[in-house]
């Protein structure tokens, strides 16, 4: 399991948990997200982030999901760590068409999505919004 790290973790650091299984948009959005002022743990399999939400769930405040992977669908991961914390933001992304994005609507919570390809002004404006 791979995690990586940014920023100290404290209860003054917002944490986010970043899922993708595209390792360069892992390594992207971490520089990226890594002004934001947030800790940033990473996980590049739907298995590996559920392993991560376990050891972290008090601290996470905001997981940025793809919406498809290869082991475990965005939807599913969903449905497990809101079943747990309810209170938790979620965006999902995606680089599919939008009739794969319509399974969203049906799902319970509130939650964000963000169609790739985006720019990185706007996932970070978007971060910020949500957990600053």
């Amino acid at each position: 399991m791979t995690v990586t790290k940014h920023k100290a973790e404290t209860k003054d650091v917002p944490c986010l948990l970043l899922i993708d299984d595209d390792q360069m948009v892992l390594d992207i959005l971490n520089e990226v997200l890594r002004s934001a002022k947030v800790t940033i743990l990473s996980a590049h399999s739907g298995q590996e982030a559920l392993k991560i939400f376990k050891q972290h769930r008090k601290k996470i405040k905001l997981v940025l999901l793809d919406l498809f992977l290869p082991d475990i669908s965005g939807i599913d991961i969903y449905k497990k760590i809101i079943g747990s914390r309810n209170d938790l933001k979620v965006i999902f992304m995606s680089g599919f068409p939008d009739q794969d994005i319509l399974k969203l609507k049906e799902l319970p919570g509130e939650f964000d999505f963000i169609q790739k390809p985006f720019s990185m002004r706007e996932i970070k404006t978007k971060v910020q919004q949500i957990i600053l």
